[in-house]
């Protein structure tokens, strides 16, 4: 039985009258009830807020990258002055990112463009104290005694955006292991 089903008071009786013979005062548990229904009241209006929080910025996405880059699209704009000296402009933005299970692909896109020096290597390797090797031996000495590590590949989000911002720009056409969303971005000032 749930908690809610069943008076609190009643569940703290009965565990109280295993666990001993003494039971709290009446005027204790009632504090105690308030306490525990203050606490369920404040539970329900942070998941209400954070609800109302996700539908907020899912508005203010929307207004951000949709509705006022379309209308400043219709009237032939890229940045006004409002009468109240407020500028608002649009620049073009985007957001990209590796498919999960594509990285290879997308290594050798950037590599193919001559992009292989922002993909970075984090190879962990756990040293004691003075026993530091270089990572390419310690992959080398790994390999041959097949034992298992990770050795991973990355790009930085910021790095990513840059280079492919770059590409684009140059008239290059992103692969489909890339997640790339091109948008326009309103700046108000």
């Amino acid at each position: 039985m749930s908690l809610s089903n069943k008076n609190l008071s009643d569940l703290i009786e009965g565990d109280a009258v295993e666990q001993s013979d003494a039971l709290p005062d009446s005027s204790k548990m009632t504090d105690l009830e308030s306490l525990v229904q203050r606490h369920r009241t404040l539970e329900a209006q942070v998941a209400r807020a954070e609800e109302d929080l996700k539908l907020v910025k899912a508005d203010l996405r929307r207004l951000n990258q949709e509705e006022i880059p379309d209308m400043f699209t219709q009237m032939g704009l890229s940045q006004i002055v409002l009468k109240d000296g407020t500028k608002v402009g649009i620049k073009p933005e985007l957001s990209v990112s590796i498919k999960k299970g594509h990285e290879a692909e997308c290594f050798q896109f950037l590599t193919d463009n001559n992009l292989a020096t922002v993909i970075k290597t984090n190879l962990a390797l756990v040293y004691g104290k003075d026993e530091n090797e270089g990572a390419d031996e310690a992959r080398r000495i790994l390999t041959e005694a097949r034992i298992p590590f990770t050795d991973k590949q990355g790009v930085h989000a910021m790095t990513l955006k840059s280079v492919i911002r770059e590409l684009t720009e140059g008239g290059a056409t992103i692969p489909d292991q890339f997640n790339y969303f091109p948008f326009n971005k309103t700046t108000i000032k």
